[in-house]
């Protein structure tokens, strides 16, 4: 019956997950957290569902995304099969968002707060963006797991930071509270997603203001409902320093071997960068809380990271290799060659 075929889809779903993520703890410990989480779901009793097929326009790109999905055999095979099975719904809805933007981004949950089964500390299912969507910077409590199945996704972490590709077979990390932003191209993306920790504090949209400043708007849904906008704030100083990496923070994450390949120009240009992690740039704008560092990139690519940010710039370098001459040339830019754990700006 449509209990047991249902939790067939289940079991088969968290432990390709559950092993796909086991195995990659051993570069990034930030993933033992939700590999317990994952192991933890109760699949005795449903929560919701199975309800009737979503009539949608993204339902057409979700067929496309599947036929094009690549990466790993047991994980592809039960992402797809879940997908046949999961009741799809629209995310957001409510005044104020484009409907190209509201139809352009559909969901399906396997467990969580309002998901086939229950769960309240740990979300988990696919994500559907059509083409040409931008998901706008934006923060949530939960910490956040993108697995890409299908399609490339731009992801910026920071408001003025470069954004990177996440391409089939690839995850990337979202930290509670970090301000990011999606992307996508010419193609549908679908995800696995998975969140921990927070499931049911609001999702704030951020937008720049005429005078240079931010205004949130508090997204909230109910249960079974999409999200819906609430009230807006203006952001504060400490609500920007949160939602920022700083320098310490994001190596780290390098190190961990978490740093996603980087791009140039994002989503326009989709030159790959290699990993591992060979450059070390950390930057100080003179706008302290948006202290940040880049890493995994080329010189000469970070170095245009840098100046497109438009404002004056410490460059900090740890590396054996001189800056090239133009880069030198600029008055925003402050070369300092470093020994490596040497902290704090050229004097």
């Amino acid at each position: 019956g449509d209990r047991s075929m249902t939790s067939g889809v289940a079991q088969r779903y968290l432990a390709a997950l559950t092993q796909d993520l086991s195995e990659r703890t051993r570069a990034d410990s930030r993933l033992e957290p939700f590999v317990a989480e994952l192991a933890g779901v109760d699949l005795s009793t449903i929560q919701r569902g199975p309800l009737a097929r979503l009539e949608h326009p993204a339902m057409a790109g979700l067929e496309q995304a599947m036929a094009a999905a690549s990466g790993k055999g047991a994980l592809l095979s039960a992402a797809l099969e879940a997908a046949v099975d999961l009741d799809w719904g629209q995310v957001f809805d409510g005044d104020g968002i484009e409907p190209k933007l509201a139809e352009g981004m559909i969901a399906a949950q396997l467990a969580g707060s309002y998901g086939r089964f229950a769960s309240q500390s740990m979300a988990t299912g696919l994500f559907l963006l059509q083409p040409g969507v931008h998901y706008p910077p934006h923060t949530h409590e939960a910490t956040e797991i993108y697995y890409c199945l299908s399609g490339g996704l731009n992801i910026q972490h920071g408001i003025d930071c470069a954004p990177f590709v996440l391409d089939p077979g690839q995850i990337s990390l979202t930290p509670s509270s970090r301000v990011h932003a999606l992307r996508t191209g010419e193609a549908p993306v679908l995800l696995i997603y998975v969140w921990i920790g927070d499931l049911t504090g609001a999702n704030w949209w951020w937008s720049r203001q005429s005078d240079g400043g931010w205004l949130r708007t508090a997204w909230l849904r109910a249960y079974g409902e999409p999200w819906k906008p609430v009230r807006s704030e203006p952001v504060a100083g400490e609500i920007m320093a949160e939602a920022h990496p700083n320098s310490v923070q994001q190596t780290a994450e390098c190190l961990a071997g978490s740093c996603p390949p980087q791009t140039k120009s994002g989503h326009r240009s989709g030159r790959r960068i290699p990993a591992p992690c060979k450059t070390w740039l950390t930057y100080r704008r003179s706008f302290p809380v948006f202290g940040a560092s880049l890493a995994n990139m080329p010189l000469d690519i970070a170095v245009q990271c840098i100046l497109d940010c438009r404002v004056e710039t410490w460059f900090l370098v740890v590396r054996q290799q001189p800056l090239p001459d133009a880069v030198c040339a600029d008055k925003r830019v402050v070369r300092a060659i470093l020994a490596p754990g040497l902290e704090g700006p050229p004097v």
